[in-house]
């Protein structure tokens, strides 16, 4: 059955570590030479590419060093210096936000107050000093934004005061409303600035804590006038045994790229703190990716040893000494047609004649299919991560993978807890999964949000699509790609779907006045999981004895099922223990298969959709079946789809 009416056609599009961050590749420019304690430092590009890095030292100056071939390590030892301020500064942070305007801030060595100063001529000039913020115990951690959109902007300031009697830090923010500058401190002593985040419809700040008092964690507020929101956790290490600490997290908008990238320290209480580069971005809450680490740099200190700032295409890792440079990956622009390919398991296998414009592992392909019958037709667009490139002299093989199958290639760096008890639910507990991989995950069924889950700690070297079975333990969830052609994840509970309505069970429909059939065969295996046995304690206290639950699965009549049997001392009540049973024998009715059927490919097809299928010669009369999994092939013009059924929920 050949369809000339079916085109297949591939672009390419650049992703970051995460959808609102540019596509870059790390490369050293100048190593720190085992430097191990670094002076405050921050950096703007140009708009003509060079860049202006400014450094204090703690008694008589602060000084910009313009770098005039960002690229070229020379420009970097030998700039073109000047001083600004005759005073030194405990921290510093730059920002230019017009053609050439640049604001300055900073924290007065001598006197523990917050300044700004604001040049119109890329620094060649600066302003008289304006005081910010006047109560003496300013400290470090000094960060900005500018939005001229949110409310009381367009510019906002967040720094650490410091106790010196009890110890503490304290986090304060603050916005220029116009006439002055006011500031508000957020109450819980400990956390300290990390940065604010001016996209959107509200201030957000975000605060972090030490390992020292505990574990360390990284969290984000709303901040509406003095009133601060309770807190969203976007990131927790493991305390106790290990005692992993987040030595800084400083984060720094780029405008230049409508971003916000940061500087991320890790440590523990033997060895260096490893700094690395993580990014936060937006998807139905503000969340932030896994840093990459660049191991070549190690420097044990309270502050980060480098700023962060965008030079052309570029983004530059810029301190007093090391200097990383960002390159900007390039995207063809260039239509591609593909020989033929495989959709299979979230994979695609793609088979490109050779002289292509080259692809390189890490970009996304958007492959969009296009299909007419008569007078109906339309496009559906999927993207993947190139994962594998094998360019040969004739042919050029692609593997990529959609965005459940890159959860599946993902593998957590270090521990990270996802809830320690105060998630509001189980979407909650995903998108932070999701998002250390940079994915974004919606949700189209509300009931979700407050959905059970257990506490949860990511483990070294575990997979990411692993963890979301253990996250969705409580609760009856699929995982699935967007299907409005993002490189994102959609969470769903067929057939409740009050966001979209795309799930909410309507068949698709097979068979004579319909989407024809090719050949369809009813399956029967006993090889199958078919019954959840879960044992759990009765409450926190072992002593109180057991919980146990059952619940069964897709059991074939005559046959004794196989059982997934589990024990966990994290089930610790009855209802745990139960909701386990119940998740797990809805899963189990996702995989088995009990018939498979080729047809003409239906573009608005989607995993754990409803189909119905008449097929008079196996007795089918509009026999109802859930889709587990869809093969789709393209070759020589044909477009196909190979159907995998559960008779099922």
């Amino acid at each position: 059955m050949r369809s000339p009416q079916a085109r297949v056609s591939v672009r390419v599009e650049a992703r970051g570590q995460n959808p609102a961050a540019p596509a870059l590749a790390w490369q050293e420019v100048m190593g720190n030479a085992g430097q191990t304690l670094f002076a405050p430092v921050s950096a703007v590009g140009l708009a003509d590419g060079r860049i202006l890095k400014f450094t204090a030292n703690l008694t008589d100056r602060i000084e910009q060093h313009l770098i005039a071939e960002p690229s070229a390590a020379a420009s970097w030892s030998a700039p073109t210096t000047t001083t600004v301020r005759s005073h030194g500064a405990l921290s510093l942070c730059a920002l230019r936000y017009a053609a050439s305007s640049i604001r300055l801030f900073y924290i007065h060595a001598a006197n523990g107050n917050v300044y700004t100063i604001h040049s119109a001529d890329n620094g060649v000039t600066w302003g008289n000093p304006v005081v910010v913020y006047g109560g003496g115990d300013a400290a470090s951690d000094l960060v900005i934004a500018y939005q001229p959109a949110l409310p009381d902007g367009p510019w906002f300031v967040g720094f650490s005061t410091y106790n010196g009697g009890t110890g503490n830090y304290t986090a304060c923010f603050g916005y220029y409303g116009g006439t002055t500058w006011v500031t508000h401190a957020y109450a819980e002593p400990g956390w300290r600035a990390a940065g604010i985040y001016p996209y959107g419809a509200a201030q957000r700040v975000l605060v972090f804590r030490q390992q020292e008092r505990g574990a360390a964690r990284l969290r984000a507020l709303d901040k509406t006038g003095s009133v601060y929101s309770a807190p969203r956790e976007l990131d927790q290490t493991q305390a106790g045994l290990f005692g992993l600490g987040l030595a800084y997290f400083r984060f720094y908008q780029l405008p230049e790229f409508a971003c916000m990238l940061g500087v991320a320290g890790e440590y523990a209480a033997g060895g260096d703190a490893y700094v690395g580069v993580c990014g936060l971005f937006e998807a139905g809450e503000l969340l932030a990716d896994e840093p990459i680490m660049l191991p070549a740099i190690a420097a044990l200190d309270e502050q980060p040893p480098a700023a962060l700032c965008a030079a052309g295409p570029d983004v530059y890792l810029a301190g007093d000494t090391l200097v990383y440079r960002g390159v900007a990956q390039p995207t063809p622009d260039a239509v591609l047609t593909p020989i033929r390919y495989r959709y299979d398991d979230h994979t695609l296998e793609l088979e490109f004649p050779g002289g292509i414009p080259p692809l390189q592992v890490g970009q996304i392909l958007e492959v969009e299919r296009s299909l007419r019958w008569g007078e109906q037709g339309g496009s559906e667009s999927l993207r993947a991560y190139v994962l594998r490139v094998e360019r040969g002299s004739d042919r050029v093989i692609v593997w990529a993978v959609d965005p459940v199958g890159f959860l599946g290639v993902a593998r957590c760096r270090r521990p990270s807890i996802l809830n320690n008890g105060s998630a509001a639910g189980c979407a909650q507990v995903m998108r932070r999964l999701c998002a250390r991989f940079g994915l974004a995950a919606g949700v189209d069924d509300s009931g979700l949000h407050s959905a059970p889950v257990l506490p949860i700690t990511l483990q070294p070297a575990e997979s990411l699509l692993g963890a979301a079975y253990r996250v969705r333990s409580q609760t009856s969830l699929y995982l699935v790609p967007a299907n409005d052609g993002a490189f994102a994840l959609t969470l769903i509970n067929p057939p409740h779907s009050d966001v979209s309505g795309d799930y909410a069970d309507t068949p698709h429909r097979y068979g004579p006045g319909a989407l024809p059939v090719i050949r369809a065969q009813e399956i029967a295996d006993l090889r199958r999981l078919a019954f959840a046995y879960i044992l759990g304690t009765y409450s926190t206290d072992p002593e109180d004895g057991a919980a146990l639950a059952m619940a069964a699965g897709p059991v074939l009549p005559n046959t004794r099922p196989i059982a997934y049997s589990l024990t966990n001392q994290r089930y610790n009540s009855a209802a745990r223990v139960t909701a386990a049973a119940s998740a797990e024998a809805a899963r189990q009715y996702t995989l088995a298969v009990d018939a498979v059927v080729e047809a003409p490919a239906n573009l608005a097809l989607e995993l754990y959709d409803v189909v119905e299928i008449t097929e008079p010669a196996l007795g089918w009369a509009a026999r109802r079946f859930r889709l587990h999994r869809i093969v789709e092939r393209w070759e020589r013009g044909r477009l196909v789809q190979t159907l995998y059924l559960g008779s099922g929920q």
